[in-house]
């Protein structure tokens, strides 16, 4: 594991922004402000452009798997015209990441049509997110119209978007990571939390001072790459994972082709979906002075983390804290191994 220390300051906040936990820079005594080292009006921002390298590379690491790229293996099936893209990507899985980790509680990034277009054209296609290659690609596309994937020290809508994205996907790949049970190090949630907060809603919020966020960013950015590479390696890569990436094996949705089941037998389980399992039960914790109590566990409770989760949460239990989470999940787990042993009447 790649151990990386991300700087702490915090990048000054915007003027225009509300609720920035950021530290606000110290207002100039007297004459006008300084101008920002590195700005040249006819090359871009410096600052800015090492923060956009440090983007495409975010980009780049995750595209460079099927899941997240336009590539043969995650090809895409919508087509806006001849030879023109049109928001890639519709495989399950990557459908799957998109819809229960990176669009949960996003930060306000916008998934494009993935075309060369002009502003405000290109602007106006925006979506929300739909596709986990959709995402990757309009990520990588921060450049000037005609060159959306170089860097051009220019922080405008393309640039603010992918800061959005970046912010999303991190979440989602530290989330689902976690959700596995694998552990994602170098990067903190805090330090994401961090982050995210400090991204302006509008680029306009920070019109002369981008160099200075810039470098308060790019070190999250980098960060976040390591984070993505740990996961390629570790979730994407992974063989006890392959067969969900590549779709042999269904994720988020219960996949009857995939089952091996004669249809009688398919139908027979979903008619028991519905249905506790004899001797699998959880422990509710009593609250303010109430007792605790027993609740049996069903079939669909179990059929993926999601729908556990959302059993729990049903319970008034707080599955978003991993240890909470996991120790429900080992004790169900503990729970079917005793009952599967026990023989006839399972």
């Amino acid at each position: 594991m790649v151990n990386i220390k991300v700087a702490q300051k915090a990048p000054p906040a915007p003027r225009s922004r509300r609720n920035i936990s950021t530290t606000p820079a110290a207002a100039p005594t007297r004459g006008p402000a300084a101008p920002l080292s590195g700005v040249n009006p006819g090359a871009g921002n410096s600052a800015v452009k090492q923060m956009q390298s440090a983007i495409l590379g975010f980009a780049k690491t995750l595209a460079s798997t099927p899941v997240g790229s336009m590539q043969p293996g995650g090809a895409q099936t919508h087509q806006r015209g001849e030879d023109q893209e049109y928001l890639g990507g519709t495989d399950p899985f990557g459908e799957f990441l998109t819809n229960h980790y990176v669009n949960k509680k996003p930060s306000g990034g916008q998934q494009y049509v993935n075309v060369d277009l002009k502003s405000p054209t290109r602007t106006e296609t925006a979506t929300p997110n739909k596709s986990f290659k959709g995402v990757i690609s309009t990520i990588a596309r921060i450049g000037t119209p005609g060159a959306e994937h170089k860097v051009d020290g220019i922080w405008m809508e393309r640039t603010n978007n992918a800061l959005h994205e970046i912010y999303d996907v991190g979440k989602a790949i530290l989330s689902f990571a976690n959700d596995l049970g694998i552990p994602i190090k170098g990067y903190s949630q805090k330090q994401l939390d961090d982050f995210g907060t400090s991204i302006p809603k509008s680029y306009a919020d920070i019109k002369g001072r981008e160099g200075e966020f810039a470098q308060s960013f790019t070190p999250h950015i980098n960060a976040l790459t390591q984070v993505a590479q740990q996961f390629k390696k570790y979730v994407l890569e992974n063989k006890q994972y392959s067969d969900y990436i590549t779709q042999e094996k269904s994720v988020g949705k219960y996949d009857s082709n995939k089952t091996g089941l004669t249809a009688d037998e398919q139908k027979l389980l979903q008619s028991n979906m519905k249905t506790s399992i004899p001797g699998v039960s959880i422990d509710v914790p009593g609250t303010d002075g109430q007792k605790g109590y027993t609740v049996p566990v069903a079939l669909q409770n179990i059929s993926n983390v999601e729908n556990f989760k959302d059993f729990l949460k049903s319970l008034k239990i707080n599955a978003d804290d991993p240890k909470v989470l996991n120790s429900y999940i080992t004790s169900v787990k503990g729970k079917l191994t005793q009952s599967t042993e026990e023989g006839p009447g399972y």
